[in-house]
């Protein structure tokens, strides 16, 4: 495995445990992966855990090389499916539902249904984990590092001035293509929508850790943002669904 996969396959399964242990315990529960990527972290889970079940879904079919990156093959409990926006897969009856940097990706329309669908999806009791970073008005919001994006350039720039320089970019053009298209489709959420959206969706919180980043803003962008959203570049919850 790579640097990054082994991060995906090691270091977030213990950080999702390390949060999710103290509410419940892993062993012979049935787990989601909202968002499941190339199904690394999944993978991860299940090798981590002796779970019933470790379903992972997401909107295309990366999971599908999940072997070939974690260089073994899948615990029997992992299963993967492929599903649509606004859906969250067949499968419920969950103890655990976890997503990793995903939520900045839903379409907005579709936060509040995607969340009421997950928490019905929930055994009660269950806990829900999320995490999202950057958070769009973070100084590396726009996801867009690869050409140097660190220093909320996606809020002083035009999107012709973006566009331009992710093609002039040495990156394959499908590459330049998906991340154009990611960089559109942000949905700019925010800490307290968000927890606000939790909650609605009939969650009860248990644990929010909020990171910000400590780097002076440039004074023109106070002028139209909120400085506690620009410094703020990481949301990590813990929710759990009533008995």
């Amino acid at each position: 495995m790579n640097e990054g996969d082994t991060v995906k396959f090691v270091a977030l399964p213990s950080i999702i445990t390390s949060w999710v242990e103290p509410f419940i315990e892993l062993r012979g529960k049935r787990v989601l992966d909202f968002g499941c990527g190339f199904g690394v972290t999944a993978a991860g889970m299940a090798t981590k855990h002796q779970l019933a079940v470790m379903h992972g879904v997401d909107i295309n079919q990366e999971a599908d090389g999940c072997v070939g990156l974690i260089g073994r093959e899948l615990p029997k409990s992992v299963t993967f499916e492929e599903i649509l926006p606004g859906q969250i897969g067949s499968s419920t009856g969950f103890d655990l539902i976890y997503s990793w940097s995903v939520f900045e990706h839903v379409r907005r329309g579709m936060l509040q249904d995607t969340l009421e669908q997950l928490v019905e999806a929930m055994n009660p009791g269950g806990v829900f984990f999320l995490q999202i970073s950057p958070l769009y008005f973070s100084p590396e919001g726009s996801h867009l590092w690869s050409i140097g994006y660190d220093n909320w350039e996606h809020l002083t720039k035009q999107m012709d001035e973006v566009q331009e320089e992710l093609e002039a970019s040495e990156q394959s053009r499908d590459v330049v293509h998906a991340l154009w298209s990611m960089y559109r489709a942000l949905n700019r959420v925010t800490p307290n929508e968000l927890l606000d959206r939790l909650s609605r969706a009939g969650l009860e919180q248990l644990r929010v850790q909020i990171d910000r980043k400590d780097m002076a803003v440039p004074r023109y962008l106070l002028e139209s943002y909120n400085e506690d959203a620009l410094r703020t570049f990481q949301i990590v919850c813990l929710f759990r669904k009533p008995e």
